[in-house]
């Protein structure tokens, strides 16, 4: 991709994720549960070791990982200053920074959690380069992508019209976002059986249009596969500790350590 089209594409994405009060209620809360991230926290608990959660946005998993170890050392880097304010409201310390050029020095986290960021980004491999560099040699990055052999690539690539016809701003995207709102009754049933399988929770239409703004009308993802990510391993001498895939196949979650 030329860096002329590489700006645009990362302003648009800022843009968007701006627009978007990016708060999943208790969804959030589920996927934390479910995550990577939740079980190695629970497993091997927080030290004296530098957290930084590039990506953090309203700071969810700060307050969850301040909950359970009220002394972790966590920073949060986000690009989206809304996202930062929310955060701050809520005790989270964290700094504005781009996940493409990190505003950091070299190995000052001893745990880096990157969960569905990078593949946001016009230069996921350059985002996933910088979460290497920042990384301490012994230190573990929690890493979550969405993934190319799933279901919800094909969705994705559906709703390329739709997106389309919502990135030209003004009535479009007005008459677009009516429309879920409108109809999120329905469609919220549907989400439920596609990417919550079973969980007895309750979402709600700002929840939901949260989501369908993230997921379907994002301008920009990039699906990884299980082998560009062990290239990307080989390359910055990482060992892959530990990999799955999300309860519905949307996503590849991995710990992995560098040495």
């Amino acid at each position: 991709m030329k860096k002329k089209n590489t700006g645009l594409l990362t302003t648009k994405v800022l843009a968007h994720y701006s627009d978007i009060p990016f708060d999943f209620g208790e969804i959030r809360r589920l996927f934390f549960k479910e995550s990577i991230l939740y079980d190695f926290i629970r497993k091997n608990g927080i030290g004296e070791e530098r957290i930084i959660d590039v990506g953090c946005s309203t700071g969810a998993n700060g307050i969850f990982i301040k909950g359970m170890f009220p002394h972790a050392d966590y920073l949060g880097i986000d690009n989206n200053e809304n996202a930062l304010d929310e955060a701050r409201k809520n005790g989270i310390n964290v700094l504005p920074g781009d996940n493409q050029e990190l505003p950091l020095g070299n190995g000052i986290a001893g745990l880096t959690i990157s969960e569905g960021v990078i593949h946001h980004t016009p230069m996921p491999f350059k985002s996933f380069s910088e979460l290497v560099r920042i990384t301490a040699s012994g230190g573990r990055i929690i890493l979550y992508v969405y993934s190319r052999r799933s279901a919800y690539y094909y969705l994705y690539s559906f709703f390329f019209p739709l997106r389309l016809f919502y990135g030209s701003g003004g009535t479009p995207r007005i008459i677009i976002k009516k429309l879920f709102y409108d109809t999120a009754p329905l469609l919220i049933p549907l989400y439920k059986a596609m990417f919550i399988r079973g969980k007895c929770i309750r979402i709600y239409k700002r929840d939901f249009l949260n989501m369908i703004s993230d997921q379907l009308l994002t301008p920009y993802i990039f699906f990884f596969t299980g082998k560009d990510i062990e290239k990307l391993c080989l390359m910055h001498g990482l060992e892959i500790e530990m990999f799955r895939r999300t309860r519905n196949g949307q996503g590849l979650m991995y710990i992995l350590k560098k040495h």
